[in-house]
């Protein structure tokens, strides 16, 4: 991973941010429709590494260039700056770390090319450290304790240009839930089939 770059931003920078991007109207038609899912793995010494997979949905028509995570305009939702990051395409993306206030930080993933964004259909995995447990960075906002730590917008160009999308970047099922959910299915199966052949054997 790399050394985090992380920036202190003045809360009247992030409040500017937000009017502008208010103000801000587009003219496009182009669209975005992203989703996203986080998994986290123990990095020793108390920390742990995180895995965030964005994907640019296939009905979308925009590629996406920029992705400001647990961020909306004048809301950072993570409860402590990231202490190093990764991207896709380390020599094309790049990334910084925003604190604005303790329980208020967040991440900016980018690329300063069109040539490297992800296009629709596509899928980039984005990868920080932090102190913070999965409890912690799964759950709610300590700052804004309705709003999912996970909230987040991608642009299209840069940040706060035109075509956008808002959504939650969702917490990934655990192995061992998702091995319950195997099981599950194939016990659904065989009490189906067990149906079926007992019918046959009765006409």
């Amino acid at each position: 991973m790399n050394p985090v770059k992380s920036l202190f931003v003045p809360a009247r920078l992030a409040l500017a941010l937000a009017a502008g991007l208010a103000a801000f109207t587009t003219t496009s038609r182009a669209q975005i429709t992203a989703t996203g899912t986080v998994s986290a793995a123990p990095a020793g010494g108390g920390s742990f590494d995180y895995t965030i997979t964005l994907h640019n949905s296939a009905s979308s028509t925009a590629s996406i260039q920029s992705f400001w995570y647990a961020w909306i305009p004048g809301q950072f939702y993570l409860p402590s700056a990231p202490t190093s990051t990764a991207f896709p395409l380390p020599f094309a993306w790049s990334a910084a770390a925003f604190t604005i206030a303790p329980n208020e930080s967040s991440i900016q993933f980018y690329t300063s090319s069109s040539i490297y964004a992800l296009a629709p259909g596509g899928s980039f995995s984005f990868t920080y450290a932090s102190m913070d447990s999965p409890a912690t960075e799964f759950g709610n906002s300590p700052a804004f304790p309705s709003t999912p730590v996970g909230t987040s917008v991608v642009y299209q160009g840069g940040f706060l240009s035109a075509v956008s999308d808002t959504f939650v970047v969702q917490p990934a099922p655990e192995p061992a839930t998702l091995a319950l959910l195997g099981v599950g299915s194939l016990g659904l199966l065989a009490v189906v089939r067990r149906r079926k052949l007992s019918r046959s054997a009765q006409v």
